[in-house]
């Protein structure tokens, strides 16, 4: 081969390569914290929006308010004003005379993150089960959560913790307990969250929750509650009881998976693979808070095994 035709080979992957690169790199920007306003703040946001009171005396960009930057002429009405975060998601805040990444303190607009009426189960992301444009981060069980709303055309990506391009209807997950109250569900997009459709004479809510081990964990609605995922062979330990370890390994091309104990006085070492001699200390200790309510778990198909490891096993 030519050194010519070695050179556009080598171009020809590099292109390839580049291509490969972008299509499965996603864009994962942060929401925005939903705002909530006093009567007070209104009132006087208001007045200072009124006739000739936006731009003033400005030349050049000016922050409207903490999400909106426009550029003034000296007089009003702006020239143009656009919201930062459709600029760019990145910098989804305005801090005087730019769009940053990071919220103005000093601008009372951008403070006092509203507290929703959403019900926290645990901590961390909870999506939205109405809004797929909106995610919320919780403290705790039973403690306020602060909703944050994602940028036009994105939506909330569990899995990423983050927002998403919207790239077709399948992306936007919500959920319809219109024809299931009281029942559990699985948050379509990610088995890991689960929900309950609470319904009663004074309440319609949905309850969202989601298993403590979010990346090896999934729903099972057949015995109501989480169950350990394979998504490839391996021995895994068991979050909640260090002691324990999950066996995945392949029947066909279906995933078994046997959940193993390992002798009284050992824990499961994932550095060795093998049950180690000593104390150890779950990686995860709370339970989320169930529903109040009565129900009745179907007996599920599949089994799982539970095995007593050997010595060292």
């Amino acid at each position: 081969m030519s050194p010519k035709k070695v050179i556009l080979s080598i171009s020809s992957l590099v292109i390839l390569a580049t291509f490969v690169v972008n299509v499965h790199c996603e864009e994962v920007v942060p929401g925005i914290p939903v705002q909530r306003r006093s009567t007070r703040q209104t009132v006087f946001a208001s007045r200072a929006a009124g006739p000739g009171a936006t731009c003033g005396n400005t030349f050049g960009p000016k922050c409207k308010d903490c999400r909106t930057l426009m550029k003034c002429l000296g007089a009003d009405p702006p020239v143009s004003s656009q919201s930062c975060a459709e600029r760019n998601p990145n910098t989804p805040y305005c801090t005087k005379t730019y769009c940053s990444a990071t919220p103005d303190d000093s601008n009372p607009s951008c403070k006092d993150p509203q507290k929703s009426d959403f019900t926290c189960t645990g901590e961390g992301y909870f999506p939205d089960p109405d809004q797929c444009t909106r995610y919320y981060i919780c403290p705790g069980p039973l403690q306020d959560a602060v909703a944050y709303d994602c940028p036009t055309n994105y939506v909330y990506k569990s899995k990423e913790r983050g927002c998403g391009r919207r790239v077709n209807a399948l992306d936007c997950a919500t959920v319809d307990c219109s024809k299931t109250p009281n029942e559990f569900g699985v948050y379509k997009n990610d088995p890991a969250y689960y929900y309950f459709c609470l319904s009663d004479k004074n309440t319609k809510k949905t309850v969202v929750m989601k298993c403590l081990d979010e990346v090896n964990s999934q729903y099972d609605p057949n015995v109501g509650e989480c169950t350990f995922r394979c998504s490839k062979e391996g021995k895994f330990v068991d979050v909640l009881d260090c002691t324990k370890y999950n066996v995945c390994y392949k029947v066909g091309s279906t995933f078994q998976v046997d959940s193993v104990q390992c002798p009284t006085g050992y824990f499961f070492d994932p550095v060795g693979s093998k049950c180690a001699k000593g104390a150890c200390t779950p990686e995860v200790t709370t339970q989320p808070p169930a529903p109040s309510t009565t129900t009745t778990n179907a007996q599920s198909s599949s089994t799982t095994t539970t095995t007593q490891s050997s010595q060292g096993k």
